[in-house]
């Protein structure tokens, strides 16, 4: 009862709801980075008089964001790009004497906009009703499964339509949480290796009006390519609203880009028999 409590006072006091992954219920901190993360020569800096650098797309070298250009590039960069994204997100806090915790989950496995898997326990509207606990979904080229878990009774549905290209669908899930979280007035930047490829580390401080109100200890962290994908990015914050005070921590991370295939997960199974037989 009192992880069912914690959930229905969240879901109307927490966070602004996002789109957005993992397969399992993994528990990230959104504070964790790249463990290779090594800095790298910092360029010569510009006459005062010459236009700001563009360290990556849309993030100027004197603090400016444009994020809409990240959010384009991100996209851009992507296209035509297989890949396998995850995202966590974990609260923990109090309600007057009453404390908990809890995490949600979201991973992408995409190969194209016809073949990919889904699964989720984040959207738990996402049949119009916010009954379900866990979301699973996979299209193999020709038809698109979907597998829905009822939050009381444990109940599995099962569903098949013929596939349409999910690409942007999937893509706006993947680019909300940048969009939301780095629309700031300035971010601070340096450049970085990871692995030994050329990054950026953009670095937020101040929580933007995306986020709503009565938020404190606000803190982001990027890890971008220069072609313009965020491909870690780490938030954490706290936020308050009278006797009711919660700490919440994001992780949205490619996994891998390039080279992905999709399997079919061990679910799907079920769902031909079950819709077989019905």
């Amino acid at each position: 009862m009192l992880a069912l409590l914690w959930y229905r006072m969240s879901m109307r006091f927490l966070v602004v709801t996002l789109l957005v992954a993992t397969a399992g219920c993994t528990t990230l901190t959104g504070s964790e980075e790249p463990e290779t993360v090594t800095p790298a020569a910092v360029p010569t800096d510009d006459p005062a008089d010459a236009p700001a650098q563009v360290v990556v797309p849309g993030v100027y070298a004197d603090g400016e964001i444009d994020v809409s250009w990240l959010v384009d590039a991100h996209r851009e960069a992507l296209a035509n790009q297989s890949f396998v994204w995850r995202a966590t997100r974990n609260w923990s806090g109090q309600v007057g004497n009453v404390s908990s915790q809890f995490g949600t989950f979201q991973e992408i496995t995409f190969e194209e906009g016809t073949r990919y898997v889904r699964d989720t326990n984040q959207d738990l509207n996402e049949r119009g009703e916010p009954i379900y606990i866990r979301y699973s979904e996979y299209a193999n080229g020709s038809d698109r499964y979907t597998r829905s878990i009822r939050y009381l009774s444990g109940e599995v549905e099962y569903n098949r339509i013929n596939v349409s290209d999910s690409t942007a669908r999937l893509m706006q899930r993947i680019t909300a949480p940048v969009a939301l979280y780095l629309s700031a007035d300035s971010v601070r930047s340096e450049p970085v290796r990871i692995d030994g490829e050329s990054h950026y580390r953009i670095d937020v401080r101040s929580a933007p009006d995306t986020v709503n109100t009565g938020i404190s200890n606000y803190s982001v962290t990027a890890f971008v390519t220069p072609d313009g994908i965020v491909r870690n990015l780490s938030v954490v914050f706290t936020r308050s609203n009278g006797d009711a005070a919660e700490t919440i921590r994001s992780q949205f991370q490619f996994e891998k880009i390039g080279n992905v295939t999709v399997d079919e997960p061990s679910w799907v199974a079920d769902a031909r028999a079950n819709l077989t037989a019905g």
